[in-house]
């Protein structure tokens, strides 16, 4: 019974030494392929779109348009849904050539 108990203790502590090494070699990789660097600018970049999509609209293409959100003064292409500003003067679409 007791060698038992003494043959879980040291398949314990094994464990534990391999879970340390796992976690020192998962920092380590983590280092070494800068994917902690990665994270962080994805996270700015993520915060960074966050901001700027509550003052602004994107047209189909996923491009940023500067005409707020809610804004009447824009001109919107049948075809494409590009958004142009009222003063716009051009009657042709820049994206897809379509009459606005």
């Amino acid at each position: 019974m007791n060698d038992i108990g003494s043959m879980i203790g040291i398949l314990i502590i094994i464990l534990v030494i391999l879970f340390g090494i796992f976690m020192l070699m998962r920092e380590v990789m983590c280092w070494y392929w800068k994917i902690n660097e990665a994270v962080s600018l994805l996270k700015s970049i993520d915060n960074k779109l966050s901001r700027n999509s509550s003052n602004s609209v994107f047209d189909q293409t996923g491009t940023s348009s500067s005409i707020p959100v809610g804004s009447t003064n824009y001109k919107k292409c049948s075809q494409c849904s590009k958004l142009y500003e009222a003063s716009f003067t051009g009657e042709f679409c820049d994206q897809c050539g379509a009459k606005l």
